[in-house]
């Protein structure tokens, strides 16, 4: 079965989704205003950055990093491959237009084994777990999953911020909670870290207080905390982002030893925020020649979904967005087919 769906008709079903969210939230003292068409215009952004910035970050993925000045955007032949750094999301919105905001965990896993999704690192394994009848949570716990403290969680989170506009606490929540299919504890702080960041660039334009309020969702013992504590301290002290870059990975890279880890990839991605200062071209910049053997399609497709909320379709390059005509297509992600349970 080829996979084809307009990017437009998965926008329209998150406004559903986060108008249903808004109306059953808890009362925040701010009260945010957004126009139906602002708010698709910022989540039709937040879609087409992460599909835009993946295709151009994955030449580097878990290869060495990109080492041109400016390194060229992909083209794109009219769509969007299908790439599990938004399909997951995909599937979230599938289960939340089954099951109602409510959504839990469990219900997320089912559809996750409905729609076959789960190719590679934790993802796959919690895959695997589903099929052998083990539900979620249990699927991202690190009795089950050995790959719970990767980046699975992480680069899934996008529409849990795009849905809880100006909310981070809401959008931490889910995160946390929904994050828990595929990943655990720095896994899931990663989640919470990503959809923390989008949910305040709704409200916040200063991309600096965007990365210290995001991280002040994390408690201060993970080392996912410590290594965000670490871009925020160094920056302030005025070190260059390459400088801060090689620091992460001398410290964090060596703790967790996999390209795919949540801790230092999630560092690579507050730098990238950080120093991108709300444009485009120069957050995924910073994305892709952050260092050499990271998960760099993922980290420009989370910072790329930043710049996103913060300014919607005007800031990306339109060039791609012509290039993308709105659509995503493919069969198959990996070994995988993609829509369909092979239980």
């Amino acid at each position: 079965m080829i996979y084809q769906r307009s990017i437009m008709a998965v926008v329209f079903a998150a406004i559903l989704v986060y108008f249903v969210s808004i109306s059953s939230a808890a009362q925040s003292p701010q009260l945010l205003t957004l126009s139906h068409a602002e708010y698709l215009d910022r989540v039709q952004a937040i879609w087409m950055a992460q599909m835009i910035a993946q295709t151009t970050g994955v030449r580097f993925e878990h290869k060495p990093a990109s080492t041109l000045p400016i390194t060229p955007m992909t083209h794109l032949a009219g769509y969007a491959p299908v790439d599990d750094d938004y399909y997951y999301e995909m599937v979230a919105v599938r289960a939340f237009e089954k099951y109602g905001i409510k959504l839990t965990v469990q219900q997320l896993g089912q559809q996750w084994l409905e729609n076959n999704a789960g190719s590679w690192g934790s993802s796959e394994q919690a895959l695997l777990l589903l099929k052998r009848g083990i539900k979620a949570p249990d699927t991202g716990y690190p009795r089950y999953n050995k790959l719970w403290w990767t980046i699975g969680s992480q680069f899934s989170s996008d529409l849990y911020g795009a849905l809880a506009p100006g909310m981070p606490n809401v959008a931490a929540e889910m995160a946390r909670r929904l994050g828990h299919v595929n990943g655990y504890a720095e896994g899931t702080d990663g989640a919470v870290f990503v959809a923390g960041m989008i949910s305040i660039a709704f409200v916040e334009k200063d991309t600096h207080a965007i990365v210290r309020k995001a991280a002040n969702l994390i408690h201060p013992e993970s080392p996912y905390r410590k290594c965000l504590d670490m871009v925020i301290t160094m920056a302030d002290a005025g070190i260059a982002p390459e400088q801060i870059f090689r620091t992460l990975d001398e410290r964090w890279g060596i703790e967790y030893p996999a390209t795919n880890n949540a801790v230092l990839n999630g560092g690579f991605v507050a730098a990238a925020v950080w120093f991108g200062e709300g444009d485009f071209q120069k957050t995924l910049q910073l994305a892709v020649h952050a260092a050499d053997f990271a998960d760099t399609d993922c980290n420009a497709a989370n910072s790329s979904s930043v710049v996103a909320a913060l300014h919607g379709m005007n800031a990306l390059p339109q060039e791609q967005v012509q290039e993308l005509q709105d659509r995503i297509f493919g069969a198959k992600m990996g070994p995988l087919e993609i829509g369909r349970a092979h239980v």
